[in-house]
């Protein structure tokens, strides 16, 4: 319940008090307040003016300092479409979570569906927490690119210049076989259908196969999708600042844009036994105000996801986020005062098939659109033909949350989708609700889950 403030001076009775005090009282219990003295409920004197006047001010001034918590935005007519397919989703549901569609620039659309926490009926809101898997890739890459603007860090140098004592064959693998998946590091989060997914690991652990086994291929000839290349990236960014990775994101990134719900998820505590002592927990986590839960839809419904310890996902996928915090870091991409356009372009300009640092980038038709399902996974080949639209974009999955981010440069709007609810692995509908949502923008005929049918948009 969200509750109002007051270390001021104060009315009370026909005075006022002659040192400051603190009062709290929920907002709901001032709105009762509030009409029961309009409604005659309430003799007046019991209130005199001047507190009325302060409760009036205390709901005005909550209101204004807290204008996105909970907030809805449904803008225009693209606005009242997106939310009548967003509204199908979730009668059909298959809708846990929050969207953001902004069209050139400006947010159009905001709205949360489900419940961020089934157990106790607590409903997604706008500044719900998710855990946004993958896409923390992305947020790696723009860090990178701004030491690279430093001149701090090269695209081309190689991981022997940074760290030498990773691997033998460090010299072969540059900063650029690293943001794009290139490098042909083996290792991993671990076997995602296995017990160990469960248990905490540190970091040294987790890489030992990145470090010690042979490459996979070499660097630069292949593409393989993983987390270790984005662990190295935090490895080489700790070595040049002499700073936890976490620390330097939040003072290069996260405080300058404001992203105040945006952070890495730390592993959970273990407990240990000494002998002959009692039972202790070692490096427990914080809590984490206003995180989603993870949930798994099944014929039946939801159920819980499977526990993972975030240590699993390390630097590369345990970051949590809001959509609100991901459109200003969005913004900012946009914004020449924060990112160079030549940065920009770089970042984005795609190294191998789709693959660009951090990103995916592929051209897109509008008969493309009309598929039941945009075909833009790794396996799917690139358009040869002409296209009417070039998207990029990143999607993440951990057990029970689902992330994609889309970027569509040439008109500059973005679409931002954080679920709770959908596979053990990658949520398809994100993709989908993705695919519906540019089709209105381009004025596109678009589908309603379930149904072949085209709504003419």
């Amino acid at each position: 319940m969200s509750h109002l403030i007051c270390a001021n001076k104060a009315a009370t009775g026909d005075y006022f008090l002659s040192k400051p005090f603190t009062f709290s009282v929920s907002v709901s219990k001032l709105s009762e307040i509030l009409t029961a003295i309009f409604n005659k409920e309430m003799k007046l004197k019991s209130y005199n003016i001047l507190t009325l006047f302060l409760l009036i001010f205390l709901l005005f001034n909550w209101s204004n300092a807290n204008p996105k918590t909970g907030q809805t935005i449904i803008e225009g007519a693209k606005g009242k479409k997106i939310d009548n397919l967003m509204s199908a989703y979730e009668q059909a549901g298959i809708l846990s979570g929050t969207i953001l569609v902004a069209e050139k620039g400006k947010v159009i659309y905001k709205r949360s569906f489900g419940y961020a926490h089934a157990e106790f009926k607590v409903s997604n809101a706008a500044d719900t927490k998710f855990r946004i898997a993958s896409v923390s890739k992305s947020v790696v890459a723009i860090l990178v690119m701004k030491f690279i603007e430093q001149g701090k860090i090269s695209l081309d140098a190689r991981v022997s210049d940074y760290l030498p004592n990773f691997r033998k064959d460090g010299n072969k693998i540059t900063v650029r076989h690293l943001l794009s998946h290139t490098s042909g590091l083996p290792g991993g989060m671990g076997n995602l259908d296995g017990r160990e997914m469960r248990d905490p690991v540190s970091r040294e652990e987790l890489m030992k196969p990145s470090a010690e086994n042979p490459l996979e291929f070499e660097p630069g000839t292949k593409m393989r999708y993983g987390g270790a290349s984005y662990v190295v990236l935090a490895m080489i960014v700790e070595k040049i600042t002499g700073k936890p990775y976490g620390e330097v994101l939040r003072e290069m990134i996260f405080e300058p844009l404001g992203m105040r719900d945006t952070g890495i998820e730390d592993a959970a505590g273990t407990v240990e036994m000494p002998p002959n002592a009692r039972m202790r927990v070692k490096n427990p986590s914080p809590v984490i105000e206003r995180l989603a839960t993870g949930y798994v839809k099944t014929p039946t419904g939801y159920i819980r996801a499977p526990y993972m310890d975030m240590s699993r996902a390390n630097v590369s996928a345990a970051m949590h986020s809001t959509v609100e915090d991901l459109f200003r870091l969005d913004r900012a991409v946009s914004d020449d005062k924060f990112f160079s356009k030549q940065s920009r372009e770089l970042m984005f300009a795609p190294v191998l098939e789709d693959t660009a640092l951090g990103w995916n980038v592929r051209n897109v038709a509008f008969e493309d659109l009309q598929k039941p399902l945009l075909r833009i996974f790794p396996e799917d080949p690139l358009r040869s033909a002409p296209a009417d639209l070039k998207m990029i974009y990143k999607g993440g999955d951990l057990w029970g949350f689902t992330s994609f981010w889309t970027l569509l440069p040439e008109e500059d709007h973005t679409i931002i989708i954080l679920l709770n609810g959908g596979n053990i692995y990658f949520n398809t509908n994100a993709v989908r609700i993705t695919q519906g949502i540019i089709n209105i923008l381009y004025d596109q005929p678009y589908s309603t889950p379930g149904k072949h049918s085209k709504t003419k948009s």
